[in-house]
Formats: structure tokens, C-alpha cells, sequence
């Protein structure tokens, strides 16, 4: 039975449904940047968040600056039970248990970024803080789909160092390393049937892990003209072995056991442009590309048992955006636009815990100065997610035994951000 229990962990997958971008990563490291659905972001060079989506673009502040803002992520996701079944030798019988009614809470995304100048500004460093990647969402123990998943935490902690170097007025280019933490937590409930269905008992398992691990980016910003940008960044994939333990409960006697999993996390492209159509007006537009392709499969793997594998088939992803600024006033700054950002999951593979489906956004979002030196940006979002379905199958905690979750998906996302900014 233990040794069922352990096999099965390798549904633990280690991603959840994020619901603020595609897939799980998050693209709320900028207020200002969410306020124009990060159209444009790797050329903008706004303020010291370029640090994240494009270190070149320091070359185009004025001052040392101090930022930190906060984003506030409002999920709304349900799961209707379409036919989920547990199936024996015999017999399927249906699942009992709830529909899901929104499993997430109102979860703040903080960052933190710092820019100093050298050289006459030909050269900067910079320090960044943020959280690209993870969620946490729970479902109820008598869920129809708690034996495709119950508790996902995931967080990755990025520590940006970067540098940015002016080579002429038409030419910058930056870079840096990432040193990033991962961490997870993910429970789901196992069908012991070892009693003749519809007799249903379950086991509960538990994998949780951390890992620490480095990357790097890179971009150029490129001004062919005073009144156009052109900015090309990439981030590297970075991969993740984390390492903890598997629990089992429900058992006679519970268990923990050594365990690891990877997380591939995907590598990023990100082209954008920043045209001032007017001494009032920017234009904004982007495009970014995700690796996601590098996600897939889960691999768990336990000394004395065989590894585990779960297959994910993620496809890499494209997505779009548009957008623009309005110099209203001395004072305020304001901006809106629109992003197009289609999921990677596929439907012979999407889980309870990816429940993804293509996003649309609609943003806006504005920057008031404050004083000569302290400013605060203010951003609001609302994304609109496509409906899709699930149909997975997952094992039982014995041979010839499994359970199918059928559902159908709908959700959506309301983002609300600020961020105060303050130069020397």
C-alpha cells in the first residue's frame, strides 16, 4: 500500500493555476507596467522596474531611485463536476463531493528595486526583488476533485543583480544574474480501495520541497531616433531540483519518506516598443515569447521505489499586447492598454491544479507626482479567462484501481496596484 501511496505522489504536480498570466508566471513586478497591461515594457525604461523586464533601460533614468510596490491579486475560479468516477475491476461509480467555488484568496505581490548610477550615468547597477513564479490555492477535503488535488503553495524568490552600460545615445545594454528560491507545498487525497466500490476511504498525500538555484537575462535598448525605443530582453530558464519529503496519512502508520521533484521553469523573449507620437502621447506594443515546451512531464522520485512520472505536454506560447500613455499634467501620467496572453496548457493534460485557459486583459493605470521627488503609481486590471474542461485519470493507492476527473472550468482575475517611487 506505502508503496502505491509514493507512486502516486507524481500527481503532486508542482503548478498551480495562476491566475494572473498564462501558465504560472507572474507579470505583476511593475505598477506602473500594469497600468498598460506591460505593453511595450522592455522599451519603456519608466522607472527603476526595468531592472526586471529589461536592465538596459536604466541608462534612461535620471537619478538614483528607490521603488516598492505591491500588487493585489483577486482570483475567481470554479470547477463544475461534469462525471468524475472511481473505477475498480467491476464496477465506476461517481465521486461524491462539491463543486469547487473559488480555492484562492486576495494574494499581495511586493517588489522591491533600487538603481544607482556611475560614470555620469553611462553606467548603472541595480538590485531587484520579485516573485515571478507561484501561488497558493485550496480546495475543500470532500471536493469532487481531491484526488486530483487539495493544497498547492509554490513561490519562487528572485533576487535580480544587474549592471547597464550606455555604449552610445542610439546603444544600451544590461544584464545580470538571478539567484532565485523555490518552494512547495502540494497535498491531495489517494482512494484506497481495498473495500468493494462504492465504498470510498482515502489516504492523503503530501510533497514538500525548496530548492535554490541561478539564472541569467540580458537585453539591449536601441533609440534609432529621440522619439522611438526599441528594447529586446531575455531570461533564462532556470531548474529547479526540490528537495524534501513525502507524507502519507490515512494509513496505519503514516509515513514520511525522502523525496525530490524538478520544476522547469521556462526561459522568456520579450520584444517592445515605445514611440512618442507626440509630446503628450506614447504609444506602447510588446511581444513575448515563453519556453513553456521545457515543462514536461513531472518527475518524482523516492529511494527504494521506481520514479514517478506524470506527463504535462505544455506548448510554448506567444503573447501580445498594446497600449499608451497621456501626459495629462505636470502632475499626473495616464496609461491603459490591452494584452492577449494564451495558455499553455493542453486538454488532453490540464489539471485541477492548471485549470488555464487563454487570457485577455484590460488595464489602466496612472503615475501622480507627488513632489520633486516622490511619486505614486496607481494600476488597476481585470482579466477574462476562456472556459475549458478537464479530463484526467489518477491512480488509486492499489493496482487496477483509479479515479477520472471530469470538470468543466470558468475564472477570472481583478488586479489592483501601487507603488511608490522615490528619486535622489
Amino acid at each position: 500500500m506505502k508503496k502505491y501511496l509514493l507512486i502516486t505522489a507524481s500527481c503532486l504536480t508542482l503548478l498551480p493555476h495562476v491566475s494572473h498570466a498564462a501558465g504560472f508566471y507572474i507579470q505583476e513586478q511593475s505598477v506602473s507596467g500594469l497600468g498598460a497591461s506591460f505593453a511595450g515594457e522592455t522599451a519603456a525604461a519608466r522607472d527603476a522596474s526595468t531592472i526586471f523586464f529589461n536592465p538596459a533601460g536604466l541608462t534612461e533614468l535620471k537619478s538614483t531611485e528607490i521603488q516598492f510596490g505591491t500588487s493585489f491579486l483577486i482570483p475567481t475560479s470554479n470547477l463544475i463536476n461534469t462525471g468524475s468516477t472511481a473505477t475498480g475491476p467491476l464496477a465506476a461509480r461517481p465521486i461524491a463531493g462539491t463543486d469547487t467555488n473559488n480555492p484562492y484568496k486576495m494574494t499581495p505581490v511586493p517588489n522591491l528595486y533600487v538603481a544607482v548610477p556611475l560614470m555620469n550615468n553611462n553606467l548603472w547597477v541595480g538590485y531587484g526583488l520579485s516573485a515571478p513564479f507561484g501561488l497558493a490555492n485550496n480546495y475543500e477535503q470532500d471536493s469532487f476533485n481531491r484526488y486530483d488535488s487539495t493544497k498547492t503553495h509554490l513561490k519562487a524568490l528572485n533576487h535580480s543583480i544587474v549592471a547597464a552600460y550606455k555604449a552610445s545615445d542610439m546603444i544600451s545594454v544590461g544584464g545580470g544574474v538571478d539567484i532565485q528560491r523555490a518552494s512547495a507545498k502540494l497535498n491531495q487525497n489517494v482512494l484506497i480501495a481495498n473495500v468493494p466500490l462504492p465504498n470510498f476511504s482515502d489516504a492523503t498525500v503530501s510533497l514538500k520541497g525548496d530548492d535554490y538555484s541561478v539564472g541569467w537575462n540580458a537585453g539591449i535598448l536601441i533609440k534609432p531616433r529621440e522619439d522611438l525605443k526599441i528594447g529586446l530582453h531575455y531570461r533564462s530558464a532556470i531548474d529547479h531540483t526540490l528537495k524534501g519529503d513525502i507524507r502519507t496519512g490515512g494509513l496505519a502508520p503514516a509515513s514520511i519518506d525522502p523525496g525530490q521533484a524538478d520544476l522547469n521553469l521556462p526561459d522568456i523573449a520579450s520584444l517592445g516598443f515605445a514611440w512618442d507620437v507626440t509630446p503628450k502621447w506614447t504609444f506602447l506594443a510588446g511581444t513575448t515569447w515563453f519556453g513553456w515546451s521545457s515543462f514536461e512531464e513531472i518527475r518524482v522520485k523516492s529511494p527504494g521505489d521506481p520514479d514517478s512520472v506524470t506527463t504535462q505536454g505544455y506548448k510554448n506560447t506567444v503573447a501580445f499586447n498594446v497600449g499608451g500613455e497621456y501626459k495629462y499634467s505636470e502632475d499626473w501620467t495616464l496609461r491603459g492598454g490591452v494584452q492577449y496572453d494564451p495558455t499553455p496548457t493542453v486538454d488532453e493534460f490540464r489539471s485541477s491544479r492548471t485549470p488555464d485557459g487563454d487570457r485577455l486583459w484590460f488595464s489602466i493605470g496612472g503615475t501622480h507626482q507627488l513632489n520633486k521627488n516622490l511619486s505614486l503609481d496607481l494600476a488597476a486590471t481585470q482579466i477574462f479567462i476562456s472556459d475549458e474542461t478537464i479530463n484526467v485519470t489518477r491512480p488509486a493507492a492499489v493496482p487496477g484501481r483509479s479515479t477520472n476527473i471530469q470538470a468543466d472550468t470558468e475564472g477570472s482575475v481583478s488586479i489592483f496596484g501601487a507603488a511608490l517611487k522615490y528619486r535622489f
